[in-house]
């Protein structure tokens, strides 16, 4: 028998036991008023209080036990709640083992807990609770990892890691505070946040696969949204003006330590604006956002310390490409883009599709400070306008964070016979066919009821997350990923 389940045959055998002497190991939870363990620790200055027994501070708490130790008559525990630990005391002579303690004295590591006592010092000057009693309030039948260094053993579980990891938790606060930042501005530039469907017909708005599925009671195929921007711009079109949509995306495509095939994403679109104000309104959400979250504008990347406050710098991708490569990307080749990318010639790939890959392989990377990338070529963004004055460019910008991409933006198309001739285009680059598209039909329909002008962006919440963290792992800024999941069962 392995060491995990002889722990786990021992648990449930005490469970038994508990059980036989009257103890519930999981019994009906009634609620009553408890202290935090932040409210402990902060509440008295140990070095003004002289050591031993406090009887007139008395506290009840709940928590995790996390450490467990015998000395003697005594028995050390650490309680553990969302604020902090603090060590419990008890003494096993004096409490008598009575029922109203015995299941925390009867207590293993990972069970919760509740204790009643008084403060205690200890001669070292340590606060911990001297408890008078208590009761169990969930038995854990297997050992948790309490330690990141136990985690190993576990295989990939996010609750487990989550147990082990204060840093873990902490992360995932952030990333609570962060999309109630993000609300907090959308919603203070006159915004409203919309739902935009899950199940879309066709999905459209980005270059992604989608995942597919059947829908039972329409008869029909459907796909999760790759993105929410035409229903955003259907949504001006219907004359809602200042839209956003914060939600799940999912993109049936490979998976990287950038790249999760389900992921959080913030999109809105404004009208009677255009990419430059989307620029602005963009990098003002991520200073605010990064101010709420972290409490300043300073970040560290790489051992860099980067500020967020706007503006930010502006650079073209065409000088962008000059200063990285010496390359002008009008007059080089296919090939020549693609040379300097380091990749082989391909009849597959487009100029325009050349010089997406060579920014994003060379340029990009070295994009530390807070960067907005200004003018992609036309045929990589199929939603957005034409610039005026070189036609082969949109009014498109990346958001570029730590030598990463995290979003994107630019002015919307609303001359649907434009957008009629992007579809068209695309669709004959891809080699679907010649029959329009009933979604693209459809986008194109809403258009020519007159679509007033407007501009917007995207943001990858994971990524600006894994760039303000300091982190190198998109699943380190999720709560859950789709490779959690894959520890030992049983």
């Amino acid at each position: 028998m392995t060491t995990a389940l002889a722990e786990h045959h021992r648990r449930r055998t005490k469970a038994e036991r508990l059980r036989a002497e009257g103890l519930e190991p999981f019994p009906y939870f009634e609620r009553r008023e408890r202290s935090l363990v932040a409210t402990v620790l902060g509440s008295h200055r140990p070095e003004e209080m002289a050591p031993g027994a406090h009887a007139e501070h008395r506290y009840s708490l709940s928590g995790r036990l996390i450490a467990r130790r015998r000395r003697s008559r005594v028995v050390f525990l650490e309680l553990r709640d969302r604020s902090g630990s603090l060590g419990l005391r008890i003494d096993r002579a004096a409490s008598g083992e009575g029922r109203e303690i015995a299941g925390v004295l009867e207590g293993d590591i990972g069970d919760f807990v509740r204790v009643e006592g008084h403060l205690y010092v200890s001669e070292d000057g340590a606060v911990g609770l001297e408890v008078t009693s208590g009761a169990i309030l969930s038995k854990a039948l297997r050992l948790p990892p309490v330690e990141e260094a136990a985690l190993t053993r576990f295989g990939a579980r996010r609750e487990l890691e989550l147990i082990a990891s204060a840093r873990c938790r902490e992360r995932l606060a952030t990333r609570a505070a962060a999309l109630a930042a993000i609300r907090e501005w959308m919603d203070a530039h006159g915004c409203i946040e919309v739902d935009t469907p899950h199940l879309q017909p066709v999905p459209g708005g980005a270059l992604a696969r989608p995942f597919v599925t059947h829908h039972n009671a329409l008869d029909m195929e459907t796909s999760l949204r790759i993105s929410a921007e035409l229903y955003l711009r259907r949504c001006t079109v219907g004359d809602l003006e200042r839209v956003y949509d914060l939600g799940r995306r999912f993109r049936n495509e490979g998976m990287s330590r950038r790249h999760s095939p389900e992921f959080t994403m913030l999109e809105w679109l404004v009208a009677y604006s255009d990419h430059e104000y989307a620029a602005k309104f963009t990098e003002g959400l991520v200073a605010h956002v990064a101010n709420r979250a972290l409490g300043g504008s300073l970040i560290s990347v790489n051992e860099t310390i980067v500020d967020l406050t706007p503006p930010w710098r502006r650079i073209t991708l065409h000088d962008a490409i000059r200063d990285a490569t010496g390359l002008d990307m009008f007059e080089a080749s296919r090939d020549e883009l693609l040379e300097a990318a380091s990749l082989e010639p391909s009849c597959d790939v487009s100029w325009a599709e050349a010089v997406e890959k060579l920014y994003g392989s060379v340029v990009e990377p070295t994009l530390i400070e807070p960067t907005l990338v200004l003018y992609f070529p036309v045929e990589l963004r199929p939603c957005v306008k034409q610039h005026s004055r070189t036609p082969r460019l949109g009014e498109s910008f990346d958001v570029v964070l730590g030598g990463m991409e995290i979003g994107s933006g630019g002015t919307a198309i609303d001359d649907p016979d434009e957008q009629w001739a992007r579809f068209e285009e695309q669709r004959r680059r891809k080699g679907a066919g010649d029959t329009p598209h009933p979604s693209d039909v459809d986008y194109v329909t809403t258009l020519q009821f007159g679509a007033p002008p407007a501009a917007g962006s995207g943001i990858g919440v994971e990524r600006m997350l894994m760039v303000l963290l300091g982190v190198d792992s998109i699943r380190d800024v999720m709560p859950f990923s789709t490779s959690d999941g894959k520890g030992p069962g049983g």
